[in-house]
């Protein structure tokens, strides 16, 4: 039985939607539709892939695409113990083009793997990877819909999205982009950058500060992405502008103590099924 890799998802998966980015899953859940479509670019232990999956059901899709191939083989197992076979774990790196290349893996952990160099102090494995684009996983996939895009990547965010420019043109996806400013310049060129790729196609971007959705141009990098220092903000949410207008209202505590949800396999199990 794979009662330990189920666990294992289901207490990443709560610690995420609770404590750590419970804004960004609250609003990541309010876009994603039943038999929807999504892709987890950088996946990793599935704490938002779990969420994905639970939401569009057994008739919707997700794609989860992480790097490390133990880590993506782990993931794996996990979904499979909870029975959720509408996810597909693609083992590769996103990028703007398709192809091999290499990707910096730390030793000491699996958090942190990027293609982007790495602290000079940090021993890492720089290791052979597939490379993906967006635009390359719809087409594969033959996906007539693209619902929500998670895109975190430890600072190649950008090229993963011009990686997508078709597809996201295409299929109009809400977008949620790990962009900060330690994996760039120090300055907000990264978010600029990003809100030029995706403004032209019709989204505008947000943050949470902890208490409410703001809009992209008042994240100040030096009060919102000083980590150590207050809330961090680094997921940006960026939305079709029909969308945006109608951005989530903050949750109170009452509203979200009120909340009641039941987590469990998938109804025909049980328990967890085999690893």
């Amino acid at each position: 039985m794979g009662i330990r890799p189920a666990l294992r998802l289901l207490a990443r998966a709560a610690r995420y939607r609770w404590k750590l980015n419970a804004p960004e899953i609250t609003r990541m859940l309010s876009v994603l539709p039943r038999e929807g479509a999504a892709i987890d670019i950088g996946a990793h232990k599935g704490a938002y892939t779990f969420w994905m999956a639970r939401r569009v059901g057994r008739r919707g899709r997700v794609i989860a695409v992480e790097p490390q191939q133990r880590v993506a083989a782990a993931l794996e197992r996990s979904l499979t113990a909870w029975g959720m076979r509408q996810v597909h774990v693609v083992n590769a790196a996103a990028s703007d083009r398709s192809g091999q290349g290499t990707i910096n893996i730390p030793r000491d952990s699996t958090h942190g793997a990027s293609m982007n160099p790495l602290d000079a102090d940090r021993s890492v494995d720089v290791t052979p990877v597939r490379l993906v684009t967006i635009n390359e996983l719809a087409a594969e996939r033959a996906l007539a819909r693209l619902d929500f895009v998670k895109i975190d990547a430890e600072g190649h965010e950008i090229e993963i999205v011009e990686g997508g420019l078709e597809a996201i043109e295409r299929l109009h996806p809400s977008l949620l982009i790990e962009s900060e400013a330690r994996a760039h310049e120090g300055d907000r060129s990264h978010l600029d950058r990003l809100r030029d790729l995706l403004e032209p196609l019709g989204y505008a971007g947000s943050f949470n500060d902890g208490r409410t959705w703001l809009p992209l141009d008042a994240l100040d990098v030096d009060k919102h992405q000083n980590y150590g220092h207050g809330r961090y903000c680094n997921n940006i949410f960026f939305s079709p502008v029909h969308e945006a207008r109608r951005s989530p209202r903050p949750r109170t505590p009452v509203s979200r103590a009120a909340e009641v949800v039941v987590i469990r396999p998938e109804a025909r199990h049980s328990a967890p099924g085999p690893a």
